[in-house]
């Protein structure tokens, strides 16, 4: 679950003009919440499984690769 946290975080505020507090509302969460959150997502980047993941669910979401 706190992968699938980390990467809704990271799209969120990658792909959205969204600010921390408003993503971690839709979340029930606190804008802190979502910045570690991020923090995590890009800590992860060197694991290739979940690099994949993430590139899989960006793809499904229509979203541009740019800047992965």
């Amino acid at each position: 679950m706190d992968d699938a946290r980390s990467m809704y975080y990271y799209l969120a505020r990658n792909h959205t003009t969204a600010s921390y507090p408003i993503i971690g509302k839709a979340l029930s969460k606190n804008h802190s919440s979502v910045m570690s959150g991020c923090k995590r997502a890009r800590a992860k980047f060197n694991d290739c499984n979940w690099h994949s993941t993430l590139l899989l669910v960006t793809d499904f979401l229509g979203f541009n690769r740019l800047g992965f």
